[in-house]
């Protein structure tokens, strides 16, 4: 069922933009006691100069007054560059470093349309799940994959795929102010992108709990629960990712669509009606189901082939020391009563309208806005989800039938060998 190729996804950008920095505007330099004196001297030089060839002599007069305009033009300048000059400079360096900036403004929104796409395609919303089956993407993960396992929780800012480098400047007070305060709200403008998919990876994550806060019901834990599992079957195929939910008899009407699902059948026992579908109101079944297939793996979270997701909503003795193994994964509906989380539980408080990481002492960091599904809503893709599969395993039986013991006709099918007289 996963022989099938998997689908080119959208490119995702990558890699470091160094950024330039701000122009420093030109550092007027005070002149010295000798250079501000300079002028006066030459004027009283220009005095002394027509007092010397005589007050009489328009030649004097012409050579003093011409002496006497310069010193005074040097005294008015200051000696150096005038101020008009260097205002003109420094409009003209912050006229071209704005330009830089929207044009660099212009990439980056490119680089985060690129990131949108790929991100969205990878891990679509829930609306757009539907489309996903009719386009043939199901179970397009393999356990080589670097997403395998990875499902998405809801929607929030994530840091721009493209790294910004910001660049090494002297002293703030050394910049241009107007310069520098674009390349400051530029940087904070395009750090992130906001409003992308986010995603948590099962294989990194050996105990996950789902914690209603801040006014939310367990309805709101639940629809999320939901939708994480929906997509845990959607991207994987049972024979990579399997699925067993514990929960109390009360809570049937929760978690009965699960039953639609190929990944809640046992591979190896069965029942009246065929596989063994791993829902169950004890954790210690499941433990019993999987004592053969989780022997032998290390512990802590990692690879581990099936890898297994073991949902419990409402039960208060979970799963055991057997879970806390490579490729088992626990998703805990509510935090269990009485308990303290350890350091590596990953724990998602659900409020009415976010999503929160959970850190302990620490103040929670808000994630986004949850994802969600109702019943209803699980119920129709677990059962779209069924027929596909069903469909595909009949094809896979049409191209390669089984013989049938003492069957001529059926062995005369087999490549290679005669047909059988009639």
């Amino acid at each position: 069922m996963t022989s099938r190729p998997r689908p080119v996804p959208p490119r995702m950008p990558g890699g470091e933009l160094m950024l330039e920095p701000p122009p420093e505007p030109e550092r007027i330099v005070p002149p010295g006691v000798l250079q501000r004196m300079l002028p006066l001297v030459m004027l009283v030089g220009s005095v002394g100069f027509i007092a010397v060839l005589g007050v009489n002599q328009p030649t004097s007069w012409l050579f003093g007054g011409m002496f006497a305009i310069s010193s005074l033009g040097m005294l008015v300048a200051g000696g150096g560059r005038g101020g008009g000059s260097r205002t003109s400079d420094v409009d003209e360096d912050r006229r071209d470093y704005l330009r830089y900036l929207s044009v660099l403004r212009g990439r980056v929104r490119g680089i985060a349309a690129e990131q949108r796409a790929a991100s969205e395609w990878s891990h679509p919303e829930p609306a757009a799940w539907p489309a996903v089956l009719r386009s043939g993407r199901m179970w397009e993960r393999r356990p080589a994959d670097p997403d395998f396992a990875h499902v998405r929780v809801g929607r929030g800012a994530q840091r721009l795929a493209t790294r910004l480098v910001p660049p090494q400047t002297g002293p703030v007070d050394g910049l241009e102010p107007v310069t520098a305060l674009a390349l400051r709200r530029f940087l904070l403008g395009h750090a992130v992108v906001p409003d992308l998919p986010v995603a948590l990876s099962l294989r990194a994550s050996g105990m996950v709990w789902l914690e209603p806060v801040g006014g939310a019901g367990m309805d709101r834990v639940r629809a999320l629960a939901r939708a994480a599992v929906v997509q845990y079957s959607l991207w994987h195929a049972p024979a990579d990712a399997m699925l067993a939910v514990v929960a109390p008899p009360s809570l049937a009407h929760e978690w009965e669509w699960a039953k639609w699902l190929p990944h809640t059948g046992h591979p190896r026992r069965h029942d009246v009606i065929g596989p063994l579908r791993m829902i169950t109101a004890d954790a210690d079944d499941v433990r019993h189901w999987w004592l053969a297939e989780l022997t032998g793996r290390p512990a802590g979270p990692g690879i581990g082939e099936p890898h297994l997701l073991v949902v419990v909503d409402d039960v208060t003795d979970g799963p055991g020391a057997w879970a806390g193994v490579a490729g088992v994964t626990v998703l805990r509906v509510g935090a269990p009563q009485g308990r303290r989380p350890a350091p590596s539980v990953v724990r998602l408080l659900v409020t009415p309208d976010l999503l929160l990481r959970g850190g302990g002492t620490e103040q929670p960091a808000v994630i986004g806005c949850p994802d969600g599904l109702t019943v209803a809503e699980a119920t129709a893709l677990a059962r779209r989800m069924a027929r596909t599969a069903s469909r595909r395993s009949r094809r896979r039986t049409a191209r390669h039938p089984r013989p049938r013991p003492g069957c001529p006709r059926c062995s005369a099918s087999r490549p290679g060998r005669p047909a059988s007289p009639r």
